[in-house]
């Protein structure tokens, strides 16, 4: 309130100028602005709709789409492989635990651990 007002707030020569034109206008975008730029710094979705910044991607999309659109934004924000070892040992970790899941036979799990291992891969 008091970064939109500076008229009021401000100093004596920003109270006797009033609210220039425009102004608050500016002020606002700056604003709005800086809280998009730290959102999207901690992975959340820039535009502060509740949602994670991951929640953008449709649903619907076929599944190896949908994982290639969710690995693209990840690695928009530093999520990303330098070097190709440490992805095939995601790649095994997601496999051993696949194949735990699938000693359980509980379905949900199974599901979750194979989407894991697909999104690894993608």
């Amino acid at each position: 309130m008091i970064r939109r007002h500076p008229h009021v707030f401000g100093d004596e020569e920003a109270r006797s100028a009033g609210m220039a034109k425009g102004m608050w206008e500016k002020i606002k975008a700056v604003e709005k602005a800086e809280k998009r730029d730290a959102r999207l710094a901690r992975g959340l979705d820039p535009e502060d709709n509740g949602k994670g910044f991951l929640d953008s991607v449709p649903v619907a999309l076929p599944a190896l789409t949908r994982a290639l659109k969710l690995q693209e934004k990840a690695a928009r924000v530093g999520f990303d492989w330098s070097e190709a070892a440490p992805i095939l040992d995601k790649i095994e970790e997601e496999i051993g635990e696949l194949r735990e899941a699938l000693a359980k036979g509980d379905a949900a799990p199974i599901k979750d651990e194979f989407g894991d291992m697909l999104f690894a891969i993608v």
